[in-house]
Formats: structure tokens, C-alpha cells, sequence
């Protein structure tokens, strides 16, 4: 795929670069990358992916999650992809069930984000064996999609706040992706009290998308992954439960956690999430993701 861009600096700090994939309807869109201080050609590092939700933007995701802190610290790269949407705004993501013009369109989403990937790795000493996704509400959608599409690309996905799936009145799950081949880590995290993507679903929410139980979700995952065995071991935080499925065939395994009265929002100290984080044992979001892409993602 061709892409007509300038070369992107990989100097430290933030940038902000046109992608222009030639020959994809939609694809002239931005993305915010960030290069913290001390990188070395010689030491590549993980890139983690950060996709908005819908009516959102890379900047809104990347205030929320406080990823470029983590990224000064751990010594990763950071990069916040745009969505699909009108002169920069109500931009959403096509995660083939779900959502706004991008599925309208059938922008090919999947594959704008893994050119990103793809031009970034060769501008900035990436990892490509450590490239992994997180994705809030309708980024987490499509950060599904993009792991069952390309399991070999990822090595750990994060979804907050998303859904999997359609699920009709009669309650029949509607799957929109094929387990991939391998499986993949996957942590979800998600609020007991999301009032969009309700926790224990709902065929009315989500716009009328329907919205899958999230232990189902997680489920799903599960037997992608080969696991024998679910259990329910204490999270560490106050008023959030967990689910882990370990002894997994394929030795990727997979995490939920549900967060108390929790709605749909990310959990976190910046200041812009505008929630008390405490009601939760002060879950740190980005910290959990990472300490499980650290611990599996390899």
C-alpha cells in the first residue's frame, strides 16, 4: 500500500503526521504518535496503540489515559490513530457491526491502523514482536476486529468499555469475527454501570447495535485461546471483581475486570476523566493494561 507522507521525524515528543493510503476510501486521516527521550536504534521498543471511542479523537484518548506518561517511564512508543468522521469530527472507527459513517462507508479501518503500525516501525526503533492495541468503547471494538484479522501483528489487545458482537431480542450472540487462529492476551475492562454497553447486555443499547454480556465477551477470547479453566481470584482493588482464564492451549490467557458502579468511562488520576477513581480501589487503567502486556504480551 502506498503512502504519500513526508518521512516522520522520530525526534522525542509529540507529532501529529498525515496518513494518505492510496486506493482506500477515507484513509487521508492524522495520527499523534509519541517518542519519549533516550530511544536507541539499536534497542527497540514496544509500541502501544491507543484507538479512541466514537465521537472522540486521538487527543481526547490520549489526555484520558495518561499513555505518554506511561510511555516516559517504560520507554515505549505511544501512537493515538484518528477515526473516520467529517473535517476531523464525529469520528468513529468501522468495526464491521458498529459504528457511524465509518460502517456506512465500509472504511477499511483495520487496515488504516496497521499501516500506522506499519510506517511508524519504520521511522522509530519499534518492537514489531511487541506492538500491541488497546481501544475505548468503539476503539475497543475495532481493536478487536484487528486481532482476530491479524493475530500475528499483535501481541496483546486491551478493550475498555467495548462490546463484541451484536446480540439479537431473542438473545442469540451474533459474532462479527472468527477466533483467530493462536488466540491472543486479551484484558477486558468494564464498568457494572456503563448505561451504553450495559455489563450483563442488552438488546437495546448501543445506539440499537445490540450489546453483548461482557463475560461473554471475555468468553469468547477464552476459547479462542484454548483455556481450561475459569476462575475468579481477587483483583486487588476494592468493589472490582475479576475473571481469569488460565492453562490455555495456546498460552495466551485472558482477564476481566468489573468495575463497581463504574459507568462508561476510562478509570484513571488524569484529571480529564472527570471521576472520582477512588469508588474503584483506584484503578489506574493504563497500569493494569501494561502490567498484563508486560507479563503476556511477548
Amino acid at each position: 500500500m502506498a503512502v504519500a507522507a513526508d518521512e516522520w521525524p522520530s525526534q522525542p515528543g509529540l507529532h501529529t503526521e498525515k496518513l494518505d493510503c492510496e486506493g482506500l476510501l477515507g484513509q487521508r486521516r492524522k495520527v499523534q504518535y509519541y517518542v519519549p527521550e533516550g530511544l536507541s536504534a539499536a534497542e527497540p521498543v514496544p509500541l502501544v496503540v491507543a484507538l479512541h471511542g466514537g465521537i472522540s479523537s486521538p487527543k481526547n484518548i490520549r489526555r484520558r489515559s495518561m499513555l505518554n506518561e506511561l510511555a516516559d517511564r517504560e520507554k515505549l512508543v505511544a501512537a493515538y490513530p484518528q477515526g473516520n468522521g467529517l473535517f476531523g469530527l464525529l469520528l468513529h472507527w468501522n468495526a464491521g457491526f458498529c459504528c457511524g459513517k465509518a460502517v456506512d462507508k465500509g472504511i477499511d479501518d483495520v487496515a488504516f491502523v496497521l499501516e500506522a503500525i506499519d510506517r511508524l516501525a519504520a521511522t522509530v526503533p519499534v518492537d514489531t514482536s511487541r506492538v500491541y492495541v488497546l481501544g475505548f468503547s468503539n476503539g475497543a471494538m475495532l481493536t478487536y476486529s484487528i486481532a482476530a484479522a491479524h493475530p500475528d501483528r499483535i501481541a496483546g489487545i486491551a478493550g475498555v468499555s467495548g462490546a463484541l458482537g451484536r446480540v439479537t431480542p431473542g438473545g442469540a450472540i451474533d459474532w462479527p469475527i472468527e477466533p483467530p487462529p493462536g488466540g491472543m492476551p486479551t484484558i477486558v475492562i468494564h464498568g457494572s454501570a456503563d448505561p451504553r454497553l450495559p455489563f450483563d447486555g442488552d438488546p437495546e443499547a448501543g445506539g440499537g447495535i445490540g450489546s453483548v454480556p461482557v463475560l461473554e465477551s471475555a468468553r469468547f477470547w477464552a476459547r479462542a485461546n484454548g483455556c481450561a479453566t475459569e476462575s475468579e481470584p481477587p483483583s486487588g482493588f476494592d468493589n472490582v471483581l475479576r475473571w481469569a482464564w488460565q492453562d490455555c492451549a495456546s498460552g495466551n490467557p485472558v482477564t476481566l475486570y468489573r468495575l463497581g458502579g463504574w459507568g462508561h468511562r476510562w478509570s484513571g488520576r488524569s484529571p480529564h476523566t472527570k471521576a472520582d477513581f477512588t469508588t474503584v480501589g483506584s484503578f489506574e487503567t493504563i497500569e493494569v493494561i501494561w502490567e498484563f502486556f508486560r507479563a503476556h504480551g511477548t
